[in-house]
């Protein structure tokens, strides 16, 4: 499964910020590559920002034609979506900000382990400590995006495995790729901070919103398992995912892939009609490739936890260690 994601709002000046993400099976992708991009060609350049298609500047019938003949493309199984949405106002504000309080603790608590742990891990505590000096600067605004993208990319992971197990074409979940817009990033030197704080937070929210689907009829040797799963012969509910995770998850220049502008156009359209009201007739296209046809979009509450997640830089659970971060970064 390939996966593209990008987001909608200002994350601060509307009711609803949102991340949408659209999901493509890898023996689909060059050819709806191949329409997407020929679709983006004919469009008029009003439709266009620094030369790419975006979806807040397409008229309803731009994106009713979208939605009826690139994301549905009359092909089976060719491509479905799933939009996430986080409220902005009438938020936890003080829990937010004890997560980011939390979070900032767990990454010194590491970083003082790594420089414990001899001269060889400096440099990673020395990332720790500057990542965390980061994380404490960031509005509220950034922090509502973390969640929502960690809370999309957790749902995305789910949502693949459910939409290809139940459709017969699960064992290609062992090309599962995960592909975000950087454009919100502002500076180069802060995508290794995103990345690592995805992975935090993929750390928490498996760990209290209920773990990443495991299938037991799964064998070791399945494409998921043997590409995903640090021990493929457990059948241990909660999964150790290997360091490829890493590798399939990371963050793009939209100009080099269209499933990111496909979300940017999936993105605009939920937001111009359910955030802005505009009456927009293309929704009901849209509706055909929902992955859940019955639910416009996915709420993310920011909720305070009530059972204390253990330390992704320190700690293990059941005496295995989620991630082993030192051999990891140094072998």
């Amino acid at each position: 499964m390939i996966v593209g994601i990008d987001d909608s709002g200002s994350f601060k000046d509307e009711q609803i910020g949102m991340f949408a993400a659209v999901y493509i099976r890898p023996k689909k992708y060059e050819k709806l590559k191949q329409v997407f991009e020929e679709w983006e060609k004919v469009l008029p350049e009003e439709s266009k920002k620094d030369g790419e298609v975006k979806g807040w500047l397409l008229k309803d019938e731009q994106l009713s034609y979208f939605a009826e003949n690139i994301l549905l493309n009359n092909n089976v199984h060719g491509t479905k979506h799933h939009v996430f949405a986080t409220p902005l106002i009438d938020f936890n504000i003080a829990t937010i900000e004890y997560q980011r309080t939390k979070n900032v603790k767990q990454m010194l608590e590491g970083a003082k382990q790594y420089r414990k742990d001899g001269k060889k891990f400096y440099e990673i505590a020395q990332f720790y400590e500057n990542m965390s000096k980061w994380l404490s600067k960031r509005s509220l605004k950034t922090l509502l995006k973390i969640e929502l993208l960690a809370s999309t990319i957790f749902g995305s992971i789910n949502d693949s495995i459910i939409w290809s197990v139940n459709k017969g074409f699960d064992r290609e979940l062992g090309e599962l790729t995960i592909r975000m817009d950087k454009g919100f990033i502002e500076k180069p030197i802060h995508m290794s901070y995103w990345l690592d704080t995805m992975r935090t937070a993929l750390w928490h929210l498996s760990y209290h919103g209920g773990g990443f689907i495991h299938l037991d009829t799964w064998k070791s040797n399945h494409p998921y398992i043997k590409r995903f799963n640090k021990y493929p012969e457990s059948r241990e509910n909660l999964a150790v995912f290997t360091n490829e995770i890493r590798n399939r998850m990371n963050f793009y220049d939209s100009k080099e892939h269209f499933e990111i502008r496909m979300a940017d156009v999936i993105a605009n359209a939920y937001f111009r009609h359910y955030v802005k009201k505009e009456k927009l007739n293309c929704i009901d296209s849209f509706k055909k490739t929902r992955l859940y046809p019955s639910k416009t979009y996915t709420i993310v509450a920011v909720q305070p936890s009530e059972v204390e997640t253990p330390n992704p830089y320190t700690d293990n659970i059941g005496g295995t260690s989620l991630e082993d971060i030192r051999s990891e970064k140094t072998n």
